[in-house]
């Protein structure tokens, strides 16, 4: 029997949810039943809306979406401006004060304190800056995190921004695809450092190579090839799934054995994400996150099913990791050639970014602001 989740979820869900929370906001957030808010709660969640905790019952938090944690400044800067203006508590944090912004692990952005009734203004400035919250939470695929300097790393080894914006845009964007058994992570890296952690998501590619037969190969481009022998040695990707650090039996990704050129990533992971959610649990939630079912059904049955079902070209056996190790730059010098991406860092282009490290991922609104205006000033438009 599927849990009651699913059933609130068949009720309302994804975009009709929107409409519903407007409402609310327009009458203020006493007007959502008492009898009813736990289910509300749960599907405000899918728009990036979630209830602070038991004392803070007129307060949310809201979470926002932007693929690899990459804003344009006007957009840093509408996000500092909705923090100052709307992020404020009823005491005032003793570090940071009031308005402040939190920088997660997956490279969302959240604020908190914002009230149910300032919701709809919110949205409007943030929306006109090009920033959205819809599914950065509940059962949907999250936020895609990957290299926050891909595609201008010069030690980039496979280039990943096409693959992240396409993910977001596309396999996020496909209303088929909003109602997952449970919330789902992709991870995508190109980099030599591996920085995006595949190890701790539903799917993560990483970067590897492995050397095809050129006569039945044509899809491998010619950044990514050089000539080996009676083969191409190809740099494309490793595929993982079924990574998770809940509490309950969190693991490491395992592979699914399978290299994929970075024109075919998007299909397997695709049909990786469809698998999971037509054949994924409904029914228990605390055993129904990817790595059970991972569990459940096992790498081999997976791929084969993958290929089977999901994907039209023949899958090959996994590639050798090309990631090197490296030291994290936390305050000691690393070793050469072996350093994250904190510090001044060569592009592609011959131009530099700058990498700076967030202390405890928390910044103020103000210094988000100024932050905003030096990337507008001298930057190439990203942050």
């Amino acid at each position: 029997m599927p849990h009651k989740k699913e059933a609130w979820k068949e009720e309302c869900y994804g975009d009709e949810v929107r409409e519903k929370l407007l409402e609310f906001a327009e009458k203020g957030w006493e007007s959502i039943p008492e009898d009813e808010r736990d289910e509300w709660f749960t599907r405000f969640k899918f728009w990036g809306i979630f209830h602070q905790r038991s004392g803070q019952e007129s307060y949310f938090m809201m979470r926002l979406t932007n693929a690899s944690g990459v804003l344009e400044p006007g957009q840093l800067r509408a996000i500092g401006e909705v923090a100052r203006d709307y992020a404020t508590g009823p005491v005032e944090n003793p570090e940071f004060g009031n308005g402040w912004i939190d920088l997660t692990t997956r490279q969302s952005v959240q604020l908190h304190w914002i009230k149910l009734e300032d919701v709809p203004a919110v949205w409007e400035k943030l929306e006109a800056a090009g920033v959205s919250t819809r599914s950065s939470g509940g059962d949907t695929m999250r936020n895609i995190s990957g290299c926050p300097v891909a595609g201008k790393d010069e030690h980039e080894l496979v280039e990943a921004r096409p693959l992240l914006d396409r993910f977001q845009e596309e396999l996020r964007g496909d209303d088929d695809l909003a109602n997952m058994p449970r919330k789902f992570n992709i991870s995508v890296t190109g980099c030599r450092e591996g920085c995006a952690q595949d190890s701790i998501n539903d799917v993560g590619i990483e970067p590897a190579r492995k050397e095809i037969d050129t006569a039945e190969e044509t899809s491998a481009s010619n950044r990514n090839s050089t000539s080996s022998g009676d083969g191409e040695e190809t740099l494309g990707f490793n595929v993982r799934v079924g990574g998770g650090l809940g509490g309950r039996k969190p693991r490491r990704a395992r592979s699914l054995d399978i290299f994929v050129t970075p024109e075919e990533a998007y299909d397997v992971v695709s049909g990786f994400v469809n698998l999971y959610h037509d054949y994924g649990n409904r029914e228990v939630r605390s055993k129904n996150r990817s790595r059970f079912f991972v569990d459940e059904w096992g790498t081999e049955e997976i791929r084969e099913v993958l290929q089977e079902e999901y994907v039209d070209f023949e899958l090959r056996t996994a590639g050798e990791d090309v990631r090197e190790e490296y030291t994290y730059n936390a305050g000691k010098p690393p070793e050469a050639g072996k350093a994250d991406h904190v510090g001044v860092h060569e592009q592609v282009d011959g131009r530099y970014y700058v990498g700076l490290s967030v202390a405890v991922g928390r910044l103020s609104a103000e210094d988000a602001i100024g932050l905003a205006a030096l990337a507008g000033e001298y930057g190439s438009g990203e942050v």
